[in-house]
């Protein structure tokens, strides 16, 4: 099976907000909670750039919401995404008790 590395999510990320902005910059800043101006340099980074920024070596994109919210979306959602709700809330309480 072929596994994807953080550079590749980092540039699938990067890319897909270029193309999004490319279409519609509000849409695209309601969809991702990034400021114009950020979305506008994505916009005007070449690929080579983003291929820098997508090597960083840190993972780009950013989740919305708090943890909780994330947690009850998942475990809403867990029909389609089995026990990772539950994962998450187990991953929670062992923070919240540290």
């Amino acid at each position: 099976m072929d596994t994807i590395n953080l550079s590749q999510i980092n540039l699938l990320y990067l890319m897909s907000i270029k193309e999004m902005v490319t279409q519609d910059i509000q849409l695209a800043q309601i969809r991702t909670g990034l400021s114009t101006e950020l979305l506008n340099a994505v916009l005007d980074c070449s690929i080579y750039q983003l291929q820098e920024l997508a090597d960083s070596g840190q993972l780009v994109i950013s989740l919305r919401g708090s943890e909780q919210q994330l947690i009850r979306f998942l475990e809403h959602r867990s029909g389609r995404i089995p026990h990772i709700g539950y994962l998450l809330s187990l991953l929670h309480s062992n923070e919240q008790s540290a």
